[in-house]
């Protein structure tokens, strides 16, 4: 079966908002507008959980209504956005001016597993999150990655557990053990809600244990995981120059490429408060 672009394009994309129902919280809400979707916390002010996934305009005029929309739904919100390349003429000085800052750019990759029928080789020990021990390494072993403080750690114990329960076999975490038996990597993943895409999103490999296959062991368990469902394709978006190599020699393609920027509409406050 030949695959469209839109289907690529979806099945990379759609991960930041193709949740089931049960798994989205009452202060999230979004917006889907022609070219639009934009997601807003009503508790959490930060960009990571305020964010424009998509964000496609064809012409100037477009661009100026469709931040117009973006304005109403923000209000004086910060934001991320992701904006797939190329952009049109003049976008992104048009971005600029409304408090923009491109911070990253990112590939979108495919595996398609109709098309290729190696998974590389598992060379740790990598398992599924399921059991309170298990969930006890996952918290450790990120928050030794991206620095939570020991105190919090009870909190992010309850919140993984609460996911994974709410998950079911829709989502979840994998866990990479080394030759000692301690915990070294681990990943996310989830189900899109038709289960054709499995979405990686996201984890991290302690700096010790880089350079050794754990984050290659990580993606081979989540692309046997893929197969065993019958997905059609394993998708993300990687930075460019970070994890997107290590996928691409994996077997993954890459289909699109997206700027990431964040407009910080309180940092534009401050300054003309100050300025008046």
């Amino acid at each position: 079966m030949m695959v469209n672009d839109h289907t690529l394009f979806t099945a990379i994309e759609s991960h930041h908002w193709d949740y089931p129902d049960r798994l989205i919280p009452s202060e999230v809400v979004s917006l889907h507008s022609d070219g639009i979707v934009a997601i807003k916390n009503r508790q959490l002010k930060n960009v990571f959980a305020n964010k424009v996934p998509k964000f496609i305009a064809n012409n100037m005029h477009e661009l100026h209504e469709q931040w117009k929309e973006i304005e109403t739904f923000y209000g004086e919100e910060s934001f991320s956005m992701w904006i797939r390349e190329p952009l049109i003429d003049q976008e992104e000085e048009f971005l600029h001016s409304k408090d923009g800052m491109m911070e990253e750019r990112y590939e979108g990759l495919v595996f398609d597993l109709n098309q290729s029928t190696f998974i590389p080789p598992t060379n740790h020990r990598v398992i599924t999150v399921e059991s309170d021990l298990h969930i006890h390494d996952l918290v450790q072993i990120s928050s030794s990655i991206w620095g939570y403080r020991e105190e919090d750690q009870p909190v992010i114990f309850k919140q993984r557990k609460e996911f994974i329960r709410k998950s079911g076999p829709d989502g979840g975490f994998t866990l990479a053990y080394n030759k000692e038996g301690h915990p070294v990597g681990y990943g996310n993943y989830r189900f899109s809600t038709d289960h054709e895409v499995l979405y990686l999103n996201g984890g991290g490999v302690l700096q010790e244990a880089r350079h050794d296959g754990v984050y290659s062991s990580l993606v081979a368990h989540r692309l046997k995981m893929a197969r065993r469902a019958q997905c059609r394709f394993v998708t993300c978006q990687a930075r460019v120059g970070h994890s997107a190599p290590i996928l691409k020699r994996l077997g993954f393609q890459a289909f699109s490429t997206y700027q990431y920027w964040v407009v910080n509409r309180k940092a534009r406050a401050s300054f003309e408060s100050a300025n008046k």
